[in-house]
């Protein structure tokens, strides 16, 4: 196996993790919506769907905090009382959330990135490893389409 056939079979295999992740957090927020159905004993319109969907995170930061295990596994506290108030609610409850954990919930969804340092260190190991073979741009690229993989791989 060459360099390139190797470099194209991490980067194949952190796509299939991160398809396997994306694939999860999917499933985990069609659940949200259909618990929220079930304690509205109604469809949501597409619209509904979309605006509840954006309170996905902050009602399993809360939900897992109920039940004392974080990430949580289940919706059933949002589902059984204050859903409709939940719209008007979870603006506030983000915000208290984000300023209590320090960091935005949005970079919660974001794929870790190699801190900088970690990322030049590993730059100048391959390089070093490989010799000739491979450049240090060659390998930042390498390491840019592991860090993102559904976007660049």
């Amino acid at each position: 196996m060459n360099r390139n056939q190797a470099f194209d079979l991490f980067v194949n295999m952190a796509r299939e993790r991160a398809e396997s992740h994306e694939n999860r957090r999917q499933a985990q927020i069609r659940l949200f919506l259909f618990a929220i159905e079930i304690g509205r004993k109604r469809k949501l319109s597409s619209e509904e769907r979309s605006l509840y969907e954006k309170t996905y995170l902050t009602a399993q930061i809360i939900s897992g905090m109920a039940h004392g295990d974080s990430p949580a596994s289940s919706f059933d506290r949002v589902a059984a009382g204050g859903i409709t108030a939940w719209l008007e609610y979870e603006p506030q409850v983000r915000t208290w959330l984000e300023r209590m954990l320090g960091y935005s919930l949005d970079e919660v969804n974001c794929t870790p990135t190699m801190a900088p340092e970690l990322r030049d260190m590993v730059v100048e190991g391959l390089s070093l490893l490989y010799g000739s073979e491979v450049s240090k741009a060659d390998v930042a690229k390498f390491i840019d389409r592991l860090e993102h993989p559904l976007d660049r791989a």
